[in-house]
């Protein structure tokens, strides 16, 4: 951890006595994370720490832990609704929202890898498959590649790969 200044450490211990009397405001909280964060920066020794304190010192977010998970959940959300409000269901084989290839490839990167292995494929290629077989049909919508369709009717790996991938499409 990187050693803070003397005057820095001093300003937190005081900010820190202040909250613990209960006179404080929430500016005083926002500075003992701002404050912090050098300390953290140094070799990310608290990667959920820093998350709140960059989320603290810079409110619009575009990046990082809570900003993945956030987009996600978004993303599942406008899903559900799809699903359950507008009675469409996904079909990979089929067009579909954009957001589905980001969801896939969460869910991927989520996954136990013995999940894989068991298919004989593991998160690497899976995740390369997503990238170079789905393509931009019109509109943010989604499908697969004539290329992609093509190795799916003639290689059971690839088969039971996209069989993997549906069942991952499910909610």
């Amino acid at each position: 951890m990187k050693e803070l200044p003397r005057s820095t450490r001093i300003g937190i211990a005081r900010t820190i006595q202040k909250i613990e009397s209960g006179n404080f405001d929430i500016d005083a909280v926002k500075s003992v994370f701002i404050s912090l964060r050098p300390a953290c920066t140094h070799n990310n020794t608290n990667p959920i720490f820093l998350e709140i304190a960059d989320l603290i010192a810079h409110p619009e977010r575009d990046r990082g832990i809570i900003m993945k998970g956030l987009s996600f959940y978004l993303k599942k959300s406008k899903q559900i609704h799809s699903l359950f409000f507008k009675n469409e269901n996904i079909d990979l084989n089929d067009c579909f929202p954009f957001f589905m290839i980001e969801i896939l490839l969460y869910n991927i990167e989520n996954t136990d890898p013995s999940i894989f292995m068991k298919r004989g494929t593991n998160k690497k290629s899976l995740i390369k498959f997503v990238k170079n077989n789905f393509i931009i049909h019109k509109d943010d919508v989604y499908k697969l590649s004539e290329e992609a369709i093509e190795l799916i009717k003639n290689d059971t790996i690839i088969k039971n790969t996209f069989a993997l991938l549906q069942e991952m499409s499910r909610l």
